[in-house]
């Protein structure tokens, strides 16, 4: 949560874009202490619209993104050796209004429906950004961690990576600050056979565990999604019957004008009119039942796959 850099690699198309200038300068303003350490974070020219901001470290378990708007807080609780919790938000002055940090790196339309769409629904907030964000780097942070404890311990960081870049600044203090201040925390693994058990994918982003069932927007949001699908699927239900209905009596209308030797082959206005809203009323619910079942899916179980993004 100290690495800036790594936001538009990691999480390419959900908060940055790797293929962009992404060069950035960190410079620590205040030297690893027991209370902490801060940072200044110059960004290149790709996301000049965002200024410099600051990124501090408040001993024991606070990140936090000082914006030139508003402020980003990273709580990042241990709850057992592998496990943290990690609760975010944001704030500001008591009457500003509140927004996200600009994000010039995308597209405006994209910049547009962000703002004036998914900011004012927390549950969209939670399932389309925020969440990704949180957890997206889960897995790789849960293999990463194993290989660094195969290969050592949390002192021998500083042996196993070579961090030369001025961007590594932030993670190279958060590590010394574990290697003078923390490595007797209980929660700190001593070596592999401390970490849990390695876990499949679809445990790590158990995202109904981890968040939907215990925030009321991401709750809320699953029961009215599963309500309108049940919904949309009685109505595709009625409008298939209602086609099949409608093509039977047709068919059986062109039979009895065939048997009285009337001309035929053509459907009567009415009855293709009522076969078109039948077939485009079946069409729109199964269409619709299919986006939201997707959409359902971003609060039970979404993978995240880095090459994917």
């Amino acid at each position: 949560m100290t690495d800036p850099a790594h936001l538009p690699q990691s999480h390419h198309g959900v908060v940055g874009d790797r293929e962009s200038d992404q060069r950035m300068t960190i410079q620590m303003t205040t030297p690893v202490t027991k209370a902490g350490f801060g940072s200044l974070v110059s960004p290149a020219a790709a996301l000049a619209g965002r200024g410099d901001y600051e990124v501090s470290y408040t001993a024991p378990c606070l990140v936090k993104y000082q914006f030139p708007g508003p402020t980003m807080l990273l709580y990042a609780s241990p709850s057992a050796k592998g496990w943290s919790r990690v609760v975010m938000t944001f704030v500001g002055p008591p009457d500003s209004k509140q927004s996200r940090p600009v994000t010039p790196q995308l597209p405006p339309a994209l910049n547009w429906f962000i703002d004036n769409v998914v900011e004012r629904f927390p549950a969209l907030q939670h399932a389309l950004n925020r969440n990704a964000i949180i957890d997206g780097d889960t897995y790789f942070m849960h293999a990463s961690e194993r290989t660094l404890y195969e290969r050592g311990n949390h002192t021998s960081w500083s042996r196993q990576y070579y961090m030369p870049a001025a961007a590594d600044a932030a993670v190279m203090s958060w590590r010394k600050w574990i290697d003078k201040f923390g490595s007797s925390l209980p929660v700190l693994p001593s070596s592999a056979a401390d970490l849990p058990p390695m876990m499949a994918r679809e445990q790590v982003f158990d995202r109904y565990n981890q968040h939907t069932k215990d925030c009321p927007h991401c709750k809320a949001a699953l029961r009215n999604t599963e309500l309108a699908i049940g919904l949309l699927a009685i109505l595709g239900a009625v409008a298939a019957g209602t086609l099949v209905v409608a093509a039977v009596n047709a068919a059986a209308a062109a039979a009895a004008a065939a048997a009285a030797g009337s001309a035929g082959g053509l459907l009567p206005l009415g009855v293709a009119g009522k076969l078109a809203a039948a077939a485009a009323a079946a069409a729109a619910a199964g269409a619709a039942v299919a986006g939201l079942l997707k959409f359902r899916q971003l609060f039970i179980f979404n993978d995240y796959v880095h090459a994917g993004h």
